[in-house]
């Protein structure tokens, strides 16, 4: 097809803008921030999942203190139900002889009780730290995607104006334009 050079510039102008806007295309889909904040939200997923692990260290930790210290209670009690039927001296001798033996293993009984108790508050105190720290990076990381997200919007808004402003330029070019040169020129492109 033969076209005028007046046209055949309005279409050199025409390809121009439709260039860029295959470009900022092409740049919206592969913006180095779009990669970031996927990054980013996939290291939050992750430190997500640690944070609940430790939470749920902590938790189990908690109930388990909370057990033994019941555990150390009722011990205690019955050692001093026990003490004070020592300490009436009422009964047979042989009772209250087998009253100190049961009183000497509940005295064993307390002390590995809070034994284990001491060992779990330690392993609590480390949980809780480990559970703070999980935290604190799960926040640096929320707050490092978030920081992303607005560079991503930023360059998507920026992206989007310039399109806007390409797509306005390209209208008056098809306007001027024979249709049947226009038609032949987009079913090449």
């Amino acid at each position: 097809m033969k076209a005028d050079p007046q046209a055949q510039r309005l279409l050199l102008d025409l390809q121009g803008i439709d260039t860029a806007l295959a470009q900022l295309a092409h740049r919206r889909a592969t913006l180095p921030e779009l990669a970031e904040v996927e990054r980013l939200t996939r290291q939050v997923s992750e430190l997500e999942d640690e944070r609940v692990r430790a939470q749920v260290d902590v938790d189990d930790l908690d109930r388990n203190i909370a057990r033994l210290e019941r555990d150390i209670e009722q011990v205690r009690a019955r050692k001093e139900r026990d003490s004070a039927r020592l300490a009436s001296g009422r009964g047979p001798a042989r009772e209250l002889e087998a009253l100190q033996h049961e009183i000497a293993s509940l005295n064993r009984r307390q002390s590995d009780l809070e034994d284990a108790e001491l060992e779990l508050m330690e392993r609590r105190e480390q949980a809780q730290a480990t559970l703070e720290e999980v935290e604190a990076r799960l926040r640096s990381a929320r707050e490092e995607k978030a920081a992303a997200e607005a560079r991503r919007d930023e360059a998507l808004a920026a992206i989007s104006a310039e399109e806007a402003a390409r797509a306005d330029a390209r209208l008056p070019l098809v306007a001027q334009l024979p249709g049947d040169l226009v038609a032949l020129y987009d079913r090449i492109r």
